[in-house]
């Protein structure tokens, strides 16, 4: 009997399993230039400290910007970016893809320098996490670098701001950066409520219980 009721209170326990998502921005598929005020896929949200239809950026195929992948940039100096689930559900933070934003220099009088960015992740405790990366300057397209991110779970939110632009001689210094190919993860929990699971369960136990005595010689 006791094992019976162990089995059944399992099988009414919360169901959670893991769901991996790449944020990889793919359904951007316009070959041009795009503005964005936020991004949304997969129950996951990118929203900017600047409350503005153009707050992203997003290169096509044909822009001189295009890193070889569709990707995501806040349009405006040492914007604050947030990920976050659209439920403000928790989740784990894996890793990113991140270059510095021009990856060609033509035309632009500026100097492309290395940059620390540091991502700040909000615990379901209010507790906080942190970890920085550093970004050098590339010179060519498709040059996107993958970073670990560690110890970003059970997180309802991590932030991030975007580099600045520094005045400088003879160029100004361009600190900014693109993204892509975010990984989170999340338990998506598919349970019987535990007070009407405990409900159910004990008028389970009675009925079992009556056919016992009911047919008990």
């Amino acid at each position: 009997m006791k094992i019976l009721i162990a089995l059944l209170l399992i099988s009414l326990a919360q169901n959670a399993i893991a769901e991996t998502v790449t944020l990889d921005f793919d359904d951007l598929t316009s070959p041009l230039e795009q503005d964005l005020a936020r991004y949304s896929s997969d129950g996951y949200k990118i929203t900017s400290s600047v409350n503005a239809s153009n707050a992203f950026l997003a290169w096509g195929s044909t822009s001189t910007f295009y890193s070889g992948s569709a990707a995501l940039a806040a349009a405006n100096f040492n914007a604050l970016i947030t990920l976050s689930r659209a439920d403000n559900a928790i989740f784990d933070f894996t890793s990113i893809d991140v270059e510095t934003l021009f990856t060609r220099q033509n035309g632009f009088n500026s100097l492309i320098a290395p940059a620390d960015i540091t991502f700040t992740g909000v615990k379901s405790d209010n507790s906080l996490v942190t970890q920085t990366i550093s970004i050098s300057p590339v010179t060519a397209i498709s040059e996107l670098t993958t970073f670990a991110i560690l110890g970003f779970d059970d997180i309802t939110s991590v932030y991030w701001a975007q580099g600045g632009f520094i005045p400088a001689t003879p160029f100004d210094i361009n600190q900014r950066h693109q993204f892509d190919n975010i990984v989170v993860s999340t338990n998506d929990v598919n349970a019987v409520p535990v007070p009407a699971a405990a409900w159910l369960f004990g008028s389970s136990l009675i009925g079992f219980a009556g056919l016992r005595r009911k047919f008990k010689v």
